[in-house]
């Protein structure tokens, strides 16, 4: 998936996390309030976490600036998996507080489910060869539709909540 796509479904993720009926979040002290401090860091760490996975790829926008990991490691393999996401979260866990943990945890999470997708799949249990595949491929017709859909529910929402 294109970074746009991942972009919008974190976007519209975190939305329905704080927004959801029954508070997922009241348990770290969010309101559910989306025009707070709290859901702007809350989503702009789950949109750069979004990013993460993609690192290994040198001509995404992340692996641009570290090119140094896309030579080292195979794109859609470690950093695409169950362990790196859990690896990734425990450090984020130590560091810092439980909420930027979850922020941390949606964005990536939400860029490993997304690449299920494609018809590349994601080694989910890396180094074991077993991948789940999807039925599209990056930038295809779905994807693009996919994304105005994703951008067509946010903006129903955001009315909603105004």
């Amino acid at each position: 998936m294109m970074f746009k796509t991942h972009k919008i479904f974190v976007i519209l993720l975190c939305l329905v996390i704080f927004l959801n009926p029954i508070n997922l979040l009241g348990y770290f002290g969010f309101s559910g309030d989306i025009f707070t401090f709290s859901f702007l860091s809350f989503l702009i760490i789950a949109v750069l976490a979004s990013m993460i996975p993609d690192i290994d790829n040198p001509s995404s926008k992340i692996g641009k600036k570290v090119k140094i990991v896309g030579v080292m490691f195979k794109h859609r393999g470690f950093f695409h998996s169950l362990p790196a996401l859990v690896i990734f979260t425990y450090l984020i866990h130590v560091f810092f507080s439980t909420a930027t943990t979850f922020a941390f945890f949606t964005g990536y999470f939400s860029h490993l489910l997304l690449d299920n997708l494609n018809y590349q799949g994601v080694y989910w249990l890396y180094p074991l060869t077993w991948r789940i595949k999807g039925f599209t491929n990056s930038n295809s017709t779905f994807e693009k539709i996919f994304f105005y859909l994703n951008v067509l529910i946010i903006l129903i929402i955001l009315l909603k909540a105004i």
